[in-house]
């Protein structure tokens, strides 16, 4: 699944204090395996919460750093069309899973 969340949402208080938003993680994936797009400011936190029970963690880090090159590629060359090649796409393997 992928997920963009958008800007953090406005900060709330209350007259009289401050808070601040704040990215937490509850500890459990919502699929086997999601790629959330966070706006914190003008960056874009990518996380990948997955289950374990699918997933090992090597497998997990892999795909969210080769997701992560994916994105810097697009965007070192905005102005390139971008050609999508199916044999490129490696799916995991399930000695991988």
């Amino acid at each position: 699944m992928l997920a963009y969340q958008g800007p953090l949402r406005p900060k709330a208080g209350l007259v009289g204090t401050r808070a601040v938003p704040w990215l937490v993680d509850n500890g459990t994936a919502k699929a086997d395996l999601t790629i959330e797009i966070n706006e914190v400011g003008d960056e874009f936190v990518v996380v990948l919460p997955y289950s374990a029970d699918v997933l090992l963690q090597l497998t997990a880090e892999r795909l969210l750093s080769e997701y992560v090159d994916i994105l810097r590629e697009l965007t070192s060359a905005p102005d390139q069309p971008v050609h999508l090649n199916s044999c490129a796409i490696s799916p995991v393997g399930i000695e991988e899973s």
